[in-house]
């Protein structure tokens, strides 16, 4: 039974008995003992210092929660999923969609208060700035294949400097994931992919993919990555690491016969810097080549990760079909006149200077990504896929979807 400590306050004692017992917290976020106890339980109802430091259960890492945030930032994540620092994953998605979102502000408030007041070994939280991520992308981003590996698979979504984007996809600075002593969740959900919770502030789940196709040296290389460059120092992770979790999670692996090219190859070419320029002014055109660019798309707003990805009209063989003709032109034109011509129409800017570097460089990436390539040879996954033509344009439903499945990201307005 819980017995209310007479030294502390009302509400203290109220997200005590929540957190200890109604909520069950322990129950995953307290190491457990040879028996399978939760090593902290005892028959008075005392609580050591282990009560709620972290544990691993289902191949997770549950958190430990001992003076982990603020009181506010605590609130948030209960009752929505995410905060400035994190969104859960895991078992916790279930526990934040089916349980927590419904209690009251004053009972999630409770908890919070009480699991601030626990020691921690570590040193206490500093309030941090509302921007928590660095504002420049890595030094070593463009120099190491980690960095290479995260641009193509990662940054996407969680932005080349690591900032997300607040509301859909968590930022990496200060984010307990990516900073863990123990990187089990980290590497977990690269392999399997996850989503995020369903709450009335958050309704719409958003997925991460997973990445298990990946070599477990590469996915131990980006990780290793990530957490150097946001990790607050934690230790790089091996490919025996991520190794030992596909063997206990055997994850599913998309076997679509389109291979995916790796950027982090590019390192071992000779000409590595003028192909990693090319693949940046892919994936960078407007920051880049501002003078070039008169609107606020990139290269890789079509080609997706910088041309990489089956049926988003991908690079792969592309230099291998060129010069050919151009049925909007009329006539036969080089791969420098259809770059261009990406510039004039899709960027509404100017073209780039055909015997200049940064066209050379966009040149020397397209045939770095030709490979084997032959004009007569089918590159799977070329293009943009097949759009049925049996369907009926409908501009009002299109915009209900538009608000349901595009806003989050582009916004209301576009």
């Amino acid at each position: 039974p819980f017995t209310p400590d007479p030294e502390q306050d009302a509400q203290w004692n109220r997200g005590a008995y929540l957190v200890q017992s109604l909520g069950h917290c322990g129950a995953c976020h307290t190491p457990r003992g040879v028996g399978f106890q939760e090593v902290t339980m005892d028959e008075t109802g005392a609580k050591g210092d282990k009560f709620l430091a972290g544990a691993q259960v289902e191949n997770w890492n549950a958190v430990n929660l001992r003076n982990l945030w603020t009181v506010p930032d605590m609130v948030q994540l209960l009752k929505t999923g995410q905060n400035r620092f994190a969104t859960v994953s895991g078992s916790m998605v279930d526990v934040i969609s089916h349980s927590t979102q419904h209690f009251s502000d004053e009972d999630l408030t409770a908890m919070a208060v009480y699991m601030k007041s626990l020691p921690a070994e570590r040193p206490a939280p500093v309030e941090p700035p509302a921007q928590v991520v660095a504002a420049a992308v890595p030094e070593d981003t463009y120099r190491t294949p980690g960095g290479l590996g995260y641009m193509q698979f990662c940054s996407d979504c969680h932005r080349p400097n690591g900032e997300g984007v607040p509301g859909v996809f968590p930022p990496f600075g200060g984010n307990h994931t990516i900073a863990a002593d123990d990187p089990t969740t980290l590497i977990h959900i690269t392999l399997t992919g996850g989503q995020t919770a369903v709450t009335e502030a958050h309704p719409r789940a958003f997925h991460m993919p997973g990445f298990a196709k990946l070599a477990d040296a590469e996915i131990a290389q980006i990780l290793s990555f990530v957490r150097g460059n946001w990790g607050a120092g934690a230790a790089p992770i091996s490919a025996e690491q991520v190794a030992q979790a596909r063997a206990t999670l055997d994850p599913a692996i998309d076997d679509a016969t389109f291979e995916t090219p790796r950027l982090a190859d590019m390192l071992a070419a000779p000409n590595a810097e003028q192909l990693v320029r090319g693949m940046r002014l892919n994936a960078e055109t407007r920051d880049l080549l501002p003078d070039n660019v008169g609107d606020d798309l990139n290269c890789t707003s079509c080609h997706l990760n910088a041309g990489t990805v089956a049926d988003g009209s991908p690079y792969v063989g592309i230099t291998a079909f060129f010069p050919s003709y151009q049925l909007r032109a009329g006539k036969v034109i080089a791969m420098e006149d259809r770059i261009n011509g990406c510039f004039r129409r899709s960027m509404n800017g100017k073209p780039l200077a055909k015997e200049g570097d940064d066209m050379k460089a966009m040149i020397a990436y397209f045939d770095w990504m030709k490979g084997e390539t032959k004009p007569e040879d089918k590159v799977p996954g070329r293009g943009i896929g097949k759009v049925d033509t049996s369907l009926t344009p409908d501009p009002v439903r299109g915009k209900d979807i538009y608000a349901e499945q595009c806003a989050a990201c582009h916004g209301e307005n576009g």
